[in-house]
């Protein structure tokens, strides 16, 4: 996609666009495991700098590496949007730690449910 420029938010009917993070396996496996429990569909995209660092494995380039402070979060961080572009939901970083306050899988399901007027 080099070069080319698009709405992230574009074309995803009824698809939750899931959390979003360049340094973000913990969330896409967290969203893996919580849309197969509620029957969500979340379509998860990692935004981060060129594919050729060795930071590899992100979905989308940004170029100017600005997006996640445009987006309020660090580089671990996710969002939930609702099929509209809205930014319903935003985990500026990942938690660290143990407890089930402390779980990606615990929080994106809490704000999915709440997000979908199920909680």
């Amino acid at each position: 996609m080099p070069g080319d420029h698009f709405s992230l938010f574009t074309g995803f009917g009824s698809t939750c666009p899931g959390p979003v993070a360049q340094d973000g396996e913990a969330w896409r496996t967290a969203a893996s495991q919580v849309g197969a429990r509620l029957g969500a569909e979340f379509t998860v995209f990692r935004i981060g700098p060129d594919r050729n660092r060795a930071d590899d494995g992100v979905d989308v380039v940004d170029e100017d590496n600005t997006w996640a402070d445009r987006a309020g979060l660090s580089p671990t961080g996710a969002l939930l949007a609702r099929p509209d572009g809205i930014v319903a939901w935003r985990c500026q970083k990942r938690p660290t730690g143990i407890g089930l306050s402390k779980d990606p899988r615990r929080l994106l399901g809490t704000a999915y449910l709440r997000i979908t007027g199920q909680r």
